[in-house]
């Protein structure tokens, strides 16, 4: 199961920097969504970036860049899908480019699952990263089961993903887990500190579990 990160949603002092020594130190993809950003600042952000590390970025607007700056692929939803041209050149050039969309609710899961998507996000999940209280009805205890088992190696979680509700989480039928507000709003730890503070137990887990297959 992978553990990717999402980028804060507005500005984030030293964002650039902390960004970079994820990619580092063994980030594999960063979903870069910026709502309120223009794109030259979606190009100012990424030209920011050590080239060696844009194929890692999965970009949720502006997608003509993905060929600009050769990223990793972009991510769709109700507000920001690619223009005609995109799609023709996408068809044109049969680049191998990761696909992915967002899903708020599992009605919408199970209309977006035949779909040709390499995974898909589904959330938010809980109302913080501080509690385990889910965010709303559409992803109740029993409902966040049956999606992870129902949707197997398919489905990424983000929203609320946090140290306390991990474990819960932590399931190999899932594609994998985004952090973000852990990430860019932790008070008593370091961006990067958390950041393989999660993968070490993530790893843990799962190497504990195949011991007792």
């Amino acid at each position: 199961m992978e553990l990717m990160v999402m980028t804060s949603i507005d500005k984030f002092r030293s964002e650039i920097y902390i960004v970079v020594k994820l990619f580092e130190n063994g980030l594999e993809t960063l979903h870069l969504k910026k709502p309120k950003f223009s794109k030259s600042q979606y190009k100012d952000y990424i030209n920011q970036i050590p080239k060696k590390f844009h194929s890692k970025i999965i970009i949720h607007k502006h997608f003509n860049l993905v060929y600009k700056y050769k990223l990793k692929g972009f991510n769709l939803s109700k507000k920001n899908k690619p223009s005609r041209w995109f799609i023709w050149i996408t068809k044109i050039l049969k680049k191998r480019l990761i696909h992915t969309t967002t899903c708020h609710s599992l009605a919408h899961l199970k209309n977006t699952n035949n779909k040709n998507y390499d995974y898909i996000l589904v959330g938010p999940l809980y109302k913080n990263s501080s509690k385990l209280k889910t965010a709303n009805s559409k992803f109740n205890e029993g409902k966040i089961k049956e999606i992870i088992f129902s949707y197997a190696k398919k489905v990424v979680f983000y929203g609320g993903v946090s140290d306390e509700n991990l474990n819960s989480l932590n399931n190999n039928h899932l594609h994998g887990l985004i952090i973000q507000g852990s990430i860019w709003y932790n008070n008593t730890q370091q961006p990067l500190d958390v950041y393989l503070d999660y993968c070490r137990k993530l790893h843990n887990k799962s190497s504990y579990g195949n011991k007792n297959n």
